[in-house]
């Protein structure tokens, strides 16, 4: 993600779109002098300075997976393969019955990789060792002229081997990672851009600040939207409907085409109860932070409410808590009239 690296900060995801979608992101509000013109929204209004988006491809809160891969083969995917997977399949710990997703289906496009071909500017390499000077830059040429509509991310690992800060600027947009030493460093090396205002020149450049780098794994991977309206309209063939919520519950109802698994952008914690058709059920957490159930073909009635996990222990260790006070404060008075007497 192009900004700072805490792990609590981010700016629209980065702009990637399949991962905004299956991320329910459904409108976008920026002001109005912005230069901005995203994929599949639409401008529903413009006031008091800002502009407002919708997406027209939007998911509702639940929807069903009928297939799914494990984290493990998850983590082997590319950033391409991984954004397009949201809209196809489910990520599970164990996908036990469920059937499996073929990764070979996910389409990654490699535009450049490695560091071979590219331009160095008041940079010195020394094998895997680039020690950048003042106003250093790297320029990666991009000779596939993509005429597609579509997110060009470059990834790559690049790490500063004496304060671990680093302040880039990608075509345009800044990057900055804080010291090691920063209690709120969040500790990785593994980055991935979506590259905006590619030149006409098709070049992405990138603005270095002095220091001692580590850089390894340069790619530069293209995400076709071809697909992507129809992955979108096939997930949201069951859908859950005619959902209502407040703070601590949701309902609504699903007809399962093929039994599967429901995904509920609810963040996951194991103080939801779930029902499906009045009956407790299991869920599990999928795609790393969210709630899956899984059900049977046909129609069902979905109902979850949250209660604080250890609500009931709590207040019952209070209960007794109060009732312990009271018993030896009148204790205590007693033996005091008692002596009194």
């Amino acid at each position: 993600i192009a900004q700072m690296d805490s792990p609590s900060r981010y700016s629209n995801l980065d702009h990637r779109l399949y991962l905004e979608t299956a991320l329910m992101n459904k409108y976008y509000i920026v002001r109005s002098g912005a230069s901005f013109s995203p994929y599949g929204f639409t401008l529903l209004k413009e006031l008091n300075g800002y502009k407002i988006y919708k997406n027209d491809n939007y998911l509702p809160v639940g929807f069903m997976y009928n297939q799914a891969v494990s984290v493990e083969q998850f983590n082997q995917l590319d950033e391409v393969q991984k954004d397009q997977l949201m809209l196809q399949a489910a990520v599970v710990e164990q996908a036990g019955s469920l059937e499996k997703f073929n990764t070979k289906k996910l389409r990654s496009e490699v535009l450049f990789k490695g560091m071979d071909n590219v331009k160095l500017e008041n940079i010195d390499k020394n094998g895997d060792v680039y020690t950048a000077r003042p106003n250093a830059s790297i320029q990666i040429p991009l000779n596939n002229k993509q005429v597609k509509a579509g997110e060009t991310i470059l990834k790559m690992n690049l790490k500063n081997l004496t304060t671990g800060s680093l302040m880039l600027n990608i075509n345009g947009t800044n990057f900055e990672k804080r010291s090691v030493n920063n209690i709120y460093s969040y500790p990785k090396d593994n980055y991935a851009f979506n590259v905006q205002n590619l030149q006409n020149n098709r070049m992405i450049n990138i603005s270095l600040s002095p220091g001692q780098y580590s850089i390894k794994n340069v790619e530069v991977l293209f995400n076709s939207y071809e697909n992507y309206t129809n992955s979108v309209n096939e997930i949201k063939r069951s859908e859950l409907k005619n959902v209502h919520y407040d703070e601590n519950s949701l309902q609504g109802k699903v007809n399962v085409r093929k039994s599967g698994l429901l995904f509920l952008s609810v963040p996951y914690s194991k103080g939801w109860h779930i029902k499906v058709d009045g009956k407790d059920t299991d869920f599990e957490q999928v795609n790393g932070t969210f709630i899956g159930v899984r059900l049977p073909k046909g129609k069902h009635d979905i109902s979850m409410h949250y209660v604080t996990p250890y609500f009931k222990e709590s207040t019952a260790i209070s209960i007794f808590t109060a009732i312990g006070i009271v018993v030896v404060y009148l204790i205590k008075r007693r033996k005091k009239v008692k002596s009194s007497t």
